[in-house]
């Protein structure tokens, strides 16, 4: 546990620089998830064209949830045929759409005070340095431009060229120009605030995950949950893994509707008290959706925190750990940060 006068908890240590640094510039809680996520697109291949979820919320902050899952792909293009039982599925057909670039840039125009150019900064030096000029150009185009980086025509040409219609996938030009972020306010429990439910159609792949809790030195917090893919189909020349979480389309079966939402919600929460204001953002390190009512406990009960992360973590469904920040019951004090390894 650490103390100091804002904070971030990071479940993959190899983050917490990048996330910690932005706090040190006066950055905003938002601008730490995203300096976290950006620099793990640069350490990881799978990790840009992954799934991403930031909650939101503290003084003079509305509270947000943005959102930016994997995406059923096929818009714009007639129903393919469709695969018999007993065909083999190339990977192509299992290849969906990212949009946690986008939901990334909607969070960062809601609340930041740095450039998103300057949180892309370390992870495009990160990315040179271990010879991945093309993730860099990536990552470097990502922070002039946000999502437009992902419609760039030689990123779109290169992607159709690994999972288009022409070699047996389905993402269409049109799939990658409509990826959008859903923003909403976040579902309100008793005392736990967290991503809406909606319907979702379970992700194929076995995804690997990272979450990023921060509070900054105004009070504000935010979460930051992020699936992807490891064993995803590359796309060598930007030298990125495209996610393998698409429904292929049966011959005979309705086939899933082109643009659902794929995966389950993100395992991310902010803590109110009874009057409302938020204290408390936890995040569990799971790719699978967990249950998070037991997060809503009374700050002024004795219960803290940390015995009810652990005690959660005890039961072996909530991942491989949890992170939470926790904003001082009393002006002047200090952030808390918390960082436990779960048992799966």
């Amino acid at each position: 546990m650490q103390r100091s006068p804002f904070g971030v908890a990071v479940s993959e240590p190899r983050l917490a620089e990048a996330a910690s640094a932005a706090l040190d510039r006066s950055g905003t809680a938002v601008d730490s998830c995203v300096a976290a996520f950006l620099m793990g697109a640069a350490l990881w291949p799978s990790v840009a064209l992954g799934a991403a979820t930031v909650l939101t919320a503290g003084p003079g902050v509305g509270a947000r949830c943005f959102e930016g899952p994997f995406l059923q792909p096929g818009k714009g293009a007639p129903r393919p045929r469709g695969f018999r039982d007993g065909d083999e599925i190339p990977s192509a057909a299992t290849v969906g759409v990212s949009s946690a670039v986008v939901a990334l840039y909607a969070a960062h125009a809601h609340d930041s005070t740095l450039p998103l150019r300057e949180l892309a900064s370390p992870a495009v030096k990160v990315a040179s340095s271990q010879g991945f000029k093309g993730r860099a150009s990536l990552l470097r185009a990502i922070g002039a431009g946000g999502p437009l980086a992902l419609r760039e025509a030689g990123f779109v040409r290169e992607l159709l060229d690994v999972a288009g219609r022409a070699v047996g996938g389905c993402v269409t030009e049109d799939d990658l120009r409509d990826a959008a972020a859903v923003v909403t306010p976040p579902d309100s429990h008793p005392r736990v605030l967290r991503s809406p439910r909606v319907d979702r159609q379970e992700a194929r792949a076995a995804l690997e995950s990272f979450v990023v809790c921060a509070c900054d030195s105004r009070g504000a917090i935010a979460v930051l949950h992020v699936t992807h893919d490891p064993n995803g189909m590359d796309v060598p020349t930007h030298d990125v893994k495209a996610p393998r979480v698409a429904v292929p389309v049966r011959r005979g079966v309705p086939r899933v509707t082109p643009g659902v939402c794929l995966g389950g919600p993100a395992p991310v929460a902010l803590v109110a008290d009874d009057s409302g204001v938020v204290w408390c953002g936890a995040a569990f390190d799971s790719s699978t959706d967990v249950r998070l009512e037991g997060l809503g406990v009374d700050r002024e009960a004795g219960i803290t925190m940390e015995q009810v992360l652990r005690d959660l973590l005890a039961q072996g469904s909530y991942g491989r750990g949890a992170c939470a920040v926790i904003r001082p019951s009393a002006a002047g004090g200090t952030v808390r940060t918390l960082r436990l390894q779960g048992t799966a």
